[in-house]
């Protein structure tokens, strides 16, 4: 009677399991077949990425292949330079974006914008070059982040602003700090404004409208530069 009740058991838990690993391979996502639109590599700046390309099998154009990611990451791997190769594949409208983290690599740390922090807040700034916590340090991202923020003081009226990222590697603690060196230069402002053609009352409607506009993009800048 004892044994009976033992192997029930033990069937019980054997169907338990099987269950549960089919649950954890159900919740797993298959990109095979989707279009690839970028393979990028991420690595230490101080290694060369163009040498690691041949040996990514997975390319851009064409339909995404587990069997080429993982043979991939199988090649990195077998170079002995790194301690972890991760994938990263983010869906997008045009396609996939597939990722490979060559560990160790540098994340971004510590941000600075000496010559802009005088007429804008550094949370604002920071919200504009828009690096989340824990991205891993790519020139690209740092170019995206200067493109950011020339746009930004461009419609703040600062047409002639200059940026000029630095970035400041500490090894010590993989750590990307990236000084913007910022050049304001002079904010353009509205002169007087003539409206000419319209009846005097329509004219004096339009002025009056344009008054207003004018101190709805002062309060706005006002604004941006406490935030």
């Amino acid at each position: 009677m004892r044994c009976w009740i033992i192997s029930v058991l033990v069937v019980l838990a054997g169907s338990s399991h099987v269950q549960c690993q089919q649950v954890s391979e159900s919740n797993k996502v298959s990109y095979d077949g989707q279009t690839v639109a970028a393979v990028g590599l991420i690595a230490n700046p101080k290694i060369s990425i163009e040498s690691l390309r041949p040996m990514v099998q997975q390319k851009t154009g064409e339909p995404y292949s587990s069997a080429k990611v993982e043979s991939s990451v199988s090649a990195l791997r077998e170079t002995g330079r790194f301690t972890k190769v991760a994938v990263e594949v983010k869906p997008d409208s045009g396609g996939l974006h597939v990722t490979f983290i060559l560990e160790p690599v540098l994340y971004f740390g510590v941000f600075d914008f000496p010559g802009a922090t005088k007429g804008f807040s550094y949370t604002r700034l920071l919200q504009v070059v828009d690096i989340p916590n824990q991205t891993p340090y790519t020139q690209d991202v740092v170019t995206k982040a200067e493109e950011n923020l020339r746009s930004f003081f461009v419609s703040a009226g600062y047409f002639q602003a200059q940026v000029q990222p630095e970035p400041r590697f500490d090894g010590t603690h993989m750590l990307a700090n990236v000084v913007f060196h910022v050049n304001l230069g002079k904010r353009a402002k509205l002169g007087n404004v003539e409206v000419r053609g319209p009846e005097p009352a329509e004219a004096n409607r339009l002025l009056h409208a344009t008054r207003s506009l004018r101190a709805t993009a002062m309060a706005r800048r006002i604004v941006m530069a406490s935030v």
